[in-house]
């Protein structure tokens, strides 16, 4: 008799998000590691799905080079996530619907966020952007988070580049 795990193990052998990136789900802490660009993902096919309401914590490493389409959409229980320097794209709706999610923190790597990636981010605080110039992304990046109680933090002297940014005003 096979048990539960076993099964696990048959249907996602290699437990892969891309073609070079593995995942791990330890308790409620989601490991992305490895090189180069994640899936994009369509609602809620990502090989992570039983696990999104549990999850607490993304930890993704560098090496990863983008965060796909759906990722993490729906992952209510997500606080906070960090996304390191070798990210240079985050895909449409990845982080939507992260309700509990307070902070994100992007690095310096970010070059561009796609429609919706933070929308309904209902709890979003404190987004620490430490790219010196402003990322681009689309006024619906940030749908449905009241911006008008968040705090943007940006190197210094970038403030004046992100005030006269569009979004990011």
């Amino acid at each position: 008799m096979k048990t539960t795990f076993s099964l696990l193990q048959n249907l996602f052998p290699r437990r892969t998000c891309g073609r070079n990136l593995r995942w791990k789900l330890s308790g409620k802490t989601l490991h992305i590691k490895g090189r180069g660009k994640m899936r994009d993902y369509y609602l809620m096919n990502v090989p992570w799905r039983d696990g999104l309401p549990l999850i607490e914590k993304v930890v993704i490493e560098d090496g990863v080079t983008t965060v796909g389409d759906y990722a993490f959409a729906g992952c209510t229980a997500l606080t906070s996530v960090d996304i390191p320097n070798s990210v240079t794209s985050i895909y449409c709706w990845a982080f939507y619907g992260c309700r509990d999610m307070t902070e994100i923190t992007l690095l310096r790597g970010v070059e561009k966020i796609g429609s919706y990636a933070f929308a309904d981010c209902k709890s979003l605080s404190l987004v620490n952007c430490l790219c010196l110039h402003p990322v681009s992304l689309p006024a619906s990046t940030f749908d449905g988070v009241d911006l008008s109680r968040a705090t943007l933090r940006v190197p210094h002297g970038s403030e004046e580049m992100y005030r006269s940014a569009p979004v990011w005003r």
